[in-house]
């Protein structure tokens, strides 16, 4: 797949979207390595969900939000959220919320 977006979140950790597979990545500088964090790779959909239970079409921009400013937006569990990844989902038509 390609990157259409990537910012950079906590500890050098980088998130990105990957339009064509539908799912949102990210990069482990630790490891040097890619790990999908949102989505199927593949499968376009709209279901909300955790990991891959979740589904994408065409993500294209998101924005990372730490805890302190986002509240973790309605998350009942926020015990373990770092923030909130805003992913616009183009194909979808609407921003969604990634908690990390």
């Amino acid at each position: 797949g390609a990157a259409s977006n990537i910012v950079e979140g906590p500890s050098g950790i980088l998130f990105l979207c990957d339009t064509s597979r539908h799912v949102i990545e990210y990069f482990d500088p630790t490891t040097n390595e890619v790990h999908i964090l949102a989505g199927v790779a593949g499968v376009a959909g709209s279901r909300d969900g955790n990991g891959q239970s979740a589904t994408f079409s065409s993500p294209c921009s998101i924005c990372w939000v730490p805890r302190e400013i986002s509240g973790a937006v309605g998350i009942n569990d926020e015990s373990q959220i770092i923030g909130v990844l805003f992913v616009c989902d183009r194909d979808n038509n609407i921003i969604r919320g990634v908690a990390v």
